[in-house]
């Protein structure tokens, strides 16, 4: 398929998915969901969280202050309003009567705490670059807090608020690290247990301020294997699989007892470059290393066409902010082979790449491997534990990894805490001056034209050195039991149809 005509196709369907609406005509209280994710989480604790699954157990027990709709605009949720009075200053009017699952209630002490701990340097949140503009936090009243930000921050409301789920903070107090094991929030499932490699179990929250949720029991099963899911889903062991491996989706859209959901995802797909490597350091060896590379045969075989090559890190599914005049790196050997020849590796090299378990990422991984060896280079892949692979990202102990980064719903958030010096989330202490002022002057002026400019040349820039080398957009597939009702297919920060799982019922 044609990618151009693809994007056009996704790009259509992201909208038409995102119009519906969700009706809970003939819906009931009772029963219980079993969901399969591809991997554990690592915390509970929605201040240390650093990747999607954990995330997406936190939302079901946390709820933040700005929630992102399936438009991805911003909606009330423990913040039933909030004031911008200045570039710099945010009023959040709080929900009254709103319950932690303690019983105790919410209140503006909760917001300050939560923030203040992100950004204090000695508690280690992985997310504190993110909250880092806020200079003050004052407390107005009880259900009254008033952020106050050292310089404008466009992507404040969208991106940085709706991340963070709050936690009460005279629990948080108590036990210390011990809350990333035991967390009490104010969302729609309350934390029963958490049984590290096989499950968590949540329960539904009587008194959530939306009302209680549909279903009893909310059970989260670790199922690495795609294969194992699929048959669970078959014979009823799960009612809900979060990915669908593309060789699978022909059989389940034909089968009575299930139905298939697809949205345009809002990530992308990629190989991280130790840069302090001695030879991945070398722009020319990333580059001949991206034309290495068959994305179209890759999206095509392996995705079954449910993916298409990726320019950079921002997906088209971010449409204003995407840069589709990008020169994108064609499967060219013969190219490959000439840049290697000119960094001083005429016969190639060896290197070693780790990733999680998961077919069609190992098949990806596998795709590259046979790929690179055509022009000499000779990856060696080992699968790891997912926690074990964050480990090694975050401490520099690699070569290559391979991952995804997902929640893209603002440019901002595909590039600062990636590509910055400094940032959070740069995994691979890339440097330039000229990203860091770029990201800096995208993040402070609100002007969407602006922000546009900025971020083509941020994307051009990073197309050219390659701190990342970029393999494809997904169309996200999953698949659930068809008595199950209430389900949005669309593309959200984290988790698609996860997000809403309070809306979920059997018919």
């Amino acid at each position: 398929m044609k990618r151009t005509k693809f994007l056009v196709l996704a790009l259509v369907c992201v909208f038409l998915v995102a119009g519906l609406s969700v009706s809970v005509i003939g819906s009931q209280h009772g029963g219980k969901i079993t969901v399969a994710l591809p991997a554990d989480i690592k915390t509970l604790d929605a201040r240390m969280i650093t990747d999607v699954y954990s995330e997406l157990v936190a939302t079901q027990i946390g709820d933040t202050l700005v929630e992102l709709n399936e438009r991805l605009e911003p909606t009330p949720a423990l913040a039933e309003s909030w004031e911008n009075p200045d570039p710099m200053t945010y009023i959040f009017n709080l929900r009254q009567g709103v319950k932690f699952h303690d019983g105790t209630e919410f209140t503006a002490e909760d917001v300050k705490y939560t923030f203040e701990t992100i950004l204090d340097e000695e508690f280690g949140s992985p997310n504190r670059t993110y909250f880092l503009p806020v200079d003050d936090i004052e407390i107005i009243d009880t259900y009254t807090i008033q952020l106050t930000l050292s310089e404008p921050m466009a992507p404040f409301i969208t991106q940085v608020i709706p991340m963070m789920q709050i936690v009460p903070k005279h629990i948080a107090e108590e036990l210390g690290e011990d809350y990333a094991f035991d967390p009490v929030g104010t969302g729609p499932f309350e934390f029963i247990q958490w049984v590290p490699g096989d499950r968590i179990e949540l329960r539904a929250f009587e008194d959530h301020w939306r009302g209680r949720p549909y279903m009893d029991e909310l059970v989260i099963r670790v199922i690495e294997e795609a294969s194992v899911q699929m048959m669970e889903l078959e014979v009823g062991g799960i009612d809900f699989a979060y990915t669908v491996p593309p060789d699978d989706v022909e059989w389940i859209r034909e089968d009575p007892n299930l139905v298939l959901g697809e949205y345009l995802a809002l990530a992308y797909v990629f190989i991280v470059p130790n840069l302090d490597h001695e030879i991945l350091s070398n722009k020319l060896v990333r580059q001949a290393m991206a034309y290495a590379i068959d994305r179209e045969e890759i999206a095509e075989t392996i995705y079954a066409g449910l993916a298409y090559p990726a320019l950079g890190p921002i997906p088209p599914s971010l449409a204003w902010a995407f840069n589709e005049d990008l020169d994108p790196y064609p499967y060219d050997p013969d190219k490959a082979r000439e840049l290697l020849a000119e960094a001083g590796y005429p016969d190639g090299f060896d290197i070693k790449l780790h990733r999680a378990p998961g077919e069609v990422g190992v098949l990806t991984m596998t795709a590259v491997q046979e790929q690179f060896a055509d022009v000499g280079i000779n990856m060696e892949i080992e699968v790891i534990e997912f926690g074990m692979l964050l480990d090694r990202l975050f401490s520099f102990e690699y070569d290559l990894i391979n991952i995804g980064w997902t929640g893209i719903v603002d440019p901002d958030y595909a590039t600062f805490s990636l590509f910055r010096s400094d940032g959070g989330y740069n995994f691979n202490n890339y440097n330039n001056p000229e990203i860091d002022f770029l990201l800096d002057y995208g993040r402070f002026t609100v002007d969407i034209e602006t922000r546009k400019e900025i971020y083509d040349r941020v994307q051009r820039i990073l197309a050219d050195e390659l701190p990342h080398i970029f393999l494809v957009n997904e169309v996200t597939t999953f698949a659930h039991n068809q008595g199950l009702a209430g389900f949005i297919a669309a593309p959200r920060r984290y988790g698609g149809p996860l997000n809403d799982l309070w809306r979920v019922y059997w018919k």
